[in-house]
């Protein structure tokens, strides 16, 4: 008779079971292990604590000093025995320079050389520890102090300690109630893993995954075969099932076979409520005519006990198919003929003036596209050498000429002395959103061309941004909160966060930020951040 089954044999109930229960063991044994020997870690150091607590407030008694240059061991020990006593510490040994004792709970053992190989820290270099040795009284751990006397020199030292054995039991004793928590729960687990198991059971109608594997392919496999659309719907109207016959003769992308499961079945087709409407009635669908997403379709559908529905539709008409398809690579066509880059027209210029012959037309109308962007980069190399700024700058650069706003840069603008150690990010999120800012503000007025001024400095110990537009300025009941989050002129979601991050960033920098009122319109901001 086997005692042991293997897994792959039990049914499905056996098998989650069996996962569950070893799972939580084996997770609850994890966390529990490294938990109590944290547990045991911090009452050892807990211990060592204590010791080194009352070693170094015995170093501190003036009568230990004095008796220690006295070397009056008698006295030493007369000091310490009470001590160690209402402590509870199992020996405090104080011993002089050369380590020899001049305290100990066996008095017999006073004169001699303190044992453990670990008092030379303290006598040599004059540290305070914790260390753990194996003593005249055995297995210890020990605090250990220096005595200094009112010279500074070292004239002993101080060593408190407690038998490892009664740490030990000391751990053991908190550690016993929690060896029956952690039974507990481990039991409650395993009863857990039994109802779980058995519920699942109950709901997969008492099949067994393979046999549920089976019944899925065998049903995918008819669904696929079939040439006609199938879509199923839940109670809800939730897609639970579509073919591809029915994204082919829907003409709908074919990774919604899978992205558009479980959702309602208008975001699959705008007829979505007609089919709702036939599912509610909870009647048999013949032959119904519709047009799905403009194409002509012929409906059947079959009601579910559970209030869900299933459809199946066929095309009415494959030239009306057809044509469907050709309507959209048309589509398709006019998307892709649109998206054009902004300097085609100038590159058929290019190649005719070097068709016809004329190269120096072409030169110059090459030279007058580069020119500027060539002149802006030799001066943004000049004025910003940070690359992380420069490349915020330049990327504003070209926004500007996207938008139609004209972005002038102050011609006295450098910033080269930038301490390697100060935030680059906070300073690009502080002038990006400040010209963003500025981009919106501008483009509010109809009255004015926009225009954005823009300066950046570090003379002195500051480094200094100003951003100026000729917008129509702060409302004046934003300007006192013109720096929380999601404070904006503007009323559309997803605007309020730009000035609260400057303000954020600026303050993490220690800087300043102020508001002033540009001439004859706007905004401007200036941001000082010391060096």
């Amino acid at each position: 008779m086997r005692l042991f089954i293997p897994l792959y044999q039990l049914g499905i109930q056996g098998r989650i079971m069996v996962v569950i229960a070893l799972m939580s063991v084996l997770q609850i044994g994890l966390v529990g292990g490294v938990f109590l020997a944290q547990h045991a870690q911090t009452i050892e150091n807990l211990t060592g604590g204590r010791a080194l607590a009352i070693a170094q407030a015995v170093a501190q008694l003036p009568d230990i000093r004095d008796s220690l240059l006295k070397q009056d061991a008698s006295r030493v020990q007369q000091l310490v025995e009470p001590i160690r006593q209402i402590t509870q510490a199992e020996f405090i040994v104080v011993g002089d320079a050369t380590g020899r004792r001049l305290s100990h709970p066996i008095i017999e053992r006073i004169g001699g050389t303190m044992v453990g190989g670990d008092n030379e820290a303290a006598l040599q270099q004059g540290k305070s520890y914790i260390s753990k040795a194996v003593g005249t009284l055995g297995p210890s751990i020990r605090g250990k102090t220096p005595v200094f006397s009112s010279s500074g020199n070292i004239i002993g030292l101080v060593s408190v300690g407690y038998l490892q054995t009664d740490v030990d039991s000391v751990v053991f004793q908190h550690q016993f109630l929690l060896y029956g928590l952690l039974a507990g729960v481990i039991l409650l687990a395993m009863i857990t893993a039994v109802l779980i198991a058995t519920h699942i059971k109950r709901a997969i109608l008492g099949l067994e995954p393979e046999e549920i594997t089976r019944l899925y392919q065998e049903q995918s496999a008819t669904l696929q075969s079939v040439s006609e659309g199938i879509l199923a719907l839940d109670s809800n109207g939730l897609i639970t099932q579509f073919n591809l016959a029915a994204v082919n003769t829907l003409q709908l992308p074919k990774e919604w076979l899978t992205s558009k499961l479980k959702q309602p079945v208008k975001t699959l087709c705008k007829e979505g409520d007609i089919l709702l409407a036939m599912q509610q009635q909870g009647k048999q669908v013949k032959d119904i005519a519709l047009v799905v997403n403009d194409q002509p379709i012929i409906v059947n559908g079959q009601p579910i006990p559970d209030g869900g529905m299933v459809f199946s539709f066929r095309c009415q008409d494959e030239m009306s198919q057809l044509a469907e398809q050709l309507s959209q690579v048309k589509q398709y066509s006019d998307t892709l003929r649109v998206q054009s880059h902004e300097y085609s027209n100038k590159l058929h210029t290019l190649a005719g003036l070097i068709q016809l012959g004329e190269h120096r037309k072409a030169l110059a109308l090459i030279k007058q596209e580069t020119s500027g962007v060539q002149a802006f980069m030799s001066f943004l190399r000049n004025a910003i050498p940070d690359p992380e700024l420069a490349a915020i700058v330049l990327g504003h650069y070209h926004r500007a000429k996207e938008l139609g706003v004209t972005l002038l840069i102050e011609e006295d603008s450098y910033l080269e002395g930038l301490p390697a150690t100060l935030d680059r990010m906070a300073l690009v999120t502080i002038l990006g959103n400040l010209v963003n800012n500025a981009f919106e503000a501008a483009l509010q007025t109809t009255e004015v061309n926009p225009v954005i001024k823009l300066g950046v400095t570090d003379s002195g110990n500051e480094i200094i941004f100003e951003v100026e537009d000729n917008g129509t300025g702060i409302p004046d009941n934003l300007s006192h909160s013109i720096f929380e989050k999601g404070t904006s002129t503007k009323s559309q979601l997803g605007h309020g966060i730009g000035l609260y991050l400057v303000k954020q960033a600026v303050e993490r920098l220690k800087g300043m930020i102020t508001i002033e009122a540009a001439s004859p319109t706007g905004t401007r901001f200036v941001v000082y951040i010391p060096k």
